[in-house]
């Protein structure tokens, strides 16, 4: 294996390390492409360079407002030079919405905002190492609406790891990245799925250019949590599975809500442009969409937000276009019509999304074209004396379909097709939420350092306390960067570990196998991760709830 014995003797040191999250001014660090220059900064430690808002496509303003991406051109400068970007400084978020569920207004952000954040190790791009680095590239969570890349900053990762380059997009969000107009794109002057469109260009880019940055392109890991594992798996179901941007993925904690066709988003749409006062006599769809365009980002946050307060079924997310995709994400799973690549996916303990202890009202709530006799079903799915409390059966009835099935389809389907695969349980709270959960995002506060995000692309610090709160934490990066490396998560594992298992389909003593992944509660060299067979009823419950797929609409 490729520089093993550099990055096991990393591993094997990486306990030792301090808490390393910020940055201090700063040694710049240049990498030239065929036609621009980037002035990125050094980290405290030495050992890593960072770019923070490097550009992939021309800034989405005016008539690039709803439209795809435009592939950046860069212009030589005088005499026919090439062209300088400082990329020191953190660059600002994409516009974030809250839609109100806190009374608190999005809007933060701005719209100049599709760039990336590059993290190397610093020898990779001064020393001009011949042999090129495998490639980490994150998507962020935050439900299509929100969520700040600089929130789940990766400087650690490479300070203590650094044989790895990690690269994290930003994307159009809510209204700006994912509002539909009904009568289809050509139409409306109009570009469906846009924030998708966004990522699909940042890979492009990352393909053609990550070679500079120390990266291999020819061995890049797509990675995602949330929404970001979402859109993993839209990724690799998009334009009918063939992909060819990147080879290996890890989904954590994929979010599966109902998913829309353009055209059954015109109500949401009317009422936007309504609010937004572009709705006149005589408009058509082109005209409302050339008005929206026009107005402020104040004016279409308030009009996004009213439109949930209106029908809180009405999201920002990925529609069936016809086009990128031409059906649901399970729908697609069940035909087959996916990229094949090794997979790492998992979920958290206890992750749900409810508000009410009504298991109607919520699956109604995220699955509003469930016909009502399959709300019975799911009742006796997921019946009420096999758990505590209503709350609970209810709990899982949401939770399930929306964040914890979606990663045992796609590893017993990349299993099938011959791609060997590893699932996992998330099993350790985030231990500033309140109760005993082990909630969704919970493995965030645990891989970047303490943090826990919050509005408008907000976020705070509870720096870990105990050693072995740092020891669970370097597990965990190095399970994730051994499957970078190796398509394994044992290759370059911590010592005392346990293997992890690849998942096994069809029957046997490793059958259904994953990893629980949890952390010590003895000395620093202790492990509390250990191998457990997923439960059948769960393991059935999840192949009774995608036999529904066409019905839930995800």
């Amino acid at each position: 294996m490729r520089n093993s014995q550099y990055l096991v003797s990393l591993f094997a040191l990486a306990t030792s390390f301090l808490l390393f999250r910020y940055f201090t001014k700063i040694t710049p660090v240049r990498v030239e492409t065929d036609s621009v220059i980037y002035h990125g900064v050094q980290s405290k430690s030495g050992k890593v360079a960072t770019f923070y808002g490097v550009p992939y496509a021309e800034s989405p303003l005016g008539n690039r407002r709803f439209r795809a991406p435009v592939p950046l051109k860069y212009e030589p400068g005088e005499g026919k030079e090439k062209g300088v970007l400082n990329v020191r400084k953190k660059s600002k978020f994409c516009i974030q919405s809250s839609l109100n569920t806190s009374g608190t207004l999005g809007g933060a952000g701005s719209e100049e905002c599709l760039h990336l954040n590059i993290y190397t190790p610093r020898a990779a791009v001064t020393q001009k190492q011949s042999e090129k680095l495998p490639v980490l590239v994150y998507i962020h969570q935050g439900a299509f609406l929100g969520g700040n890349p600089l929130s789940w900053s990766y400087e650690h990762w490479v300070d203590r790891f650094p044989n790895t380059v990690i690269v994290a997009i930003y994307y159009r969000l809510s209204i700006f990245g994912f509002l539909s107009a009904p009568s289809g794109e050509e139409d409306a002057g109009f570009d469906a799925n846009a924030g998708f469109l966004d990522q699909l260009e940042a890979l492009k880019w990352i393909k053609k250019n990550i070679g500079f940055f120390g990266g291999d392109n020819t061995r890049i890991t797509l990675d995602g949590q949330s929404a970001g594992g979402a859109s993993v798996l839209l990724h690799l179901l998009a334009y009918g599975g063939k992909q060819q941007l990147f080879q290996q993925a890890i989904a954590q904690s994929i979010y599966r809500p109902g998913i829309k066709t353009i055209a059954e988003t015109k109500d949401h749409f009317n009422f936007v442009v309504e609010h937004a006062q572009c709705s006149k006599p005589g408009f058509s769809e082109r005209d409302k969409v050339d008005c929206l365009r026009t107005k402020e980002i104040a004016t279409l946050m308030r009009a996004a937000e009213a439109a949930h307060r209106h029908n809180p079924s009405w999201l920002y997310h990925p529609v069936v276009d016809g086009v990128i995709f031409q059906d649901t994400p399970t729908v697609l799973m069940n035909k087959g019509k996916i990229s094949h690549v090794p997979i790492l996916s998992g979920e958290t303990t206890d992750e749900t999304h409810i508000q009410f202890d009504n298991m109607e009202k919520e699956l109604k709530r995220w699955y509003p074209a469930l016909p009502q006799k399959d709300v019975a079903a799911f009742k006796k799915l997921y019946p009420e004396s096999e758990f505590a409390n209503e709350s609970n059966a209810t709990a899982a009835a949401v939770g399930e379909p929306l964040f914890r099935c979606a990663s045992q389809t796609l590893v017993e389907l990349m299993t099938k097709r011959g791609n060997r695969s590893y699932m996992y349980r998330f099993d350790e709270r985030n231990p500033t939420d309140d109760g005993w959960r082990v909630n969704h995002s919970a493995e965030n506060w645990w891989m970047f350092q303490g943090t826990n995000t919050g509005k408008n692309g907000t976020s705070t610090l509870t720096p870990f306390t105990k050693p072995s709160q740092e020891r669970f934490a370097n597990e965990l990066i190095a399970y994730w960067l051994s499957f970078v490396h190796a398509g394994d998560p044992n290759a370059f594992n911590l010592p005392g570990v346990p293997h992890w298992p690849a998942w096994v389909n069809g029957k046997g003593p490793t059958y259904r196998q994953r990893m629980v992944l949890a952390q010590g509660k003895g000395s620093t060299d202790m492990t509390g991760s250990f191998v457990e067979t997923k439960s059948a009823k769960e393991f059935d419950r999840c192949h009774a709830v995608n036999r529904m797929a066409s019905k839930l609409r995800f």
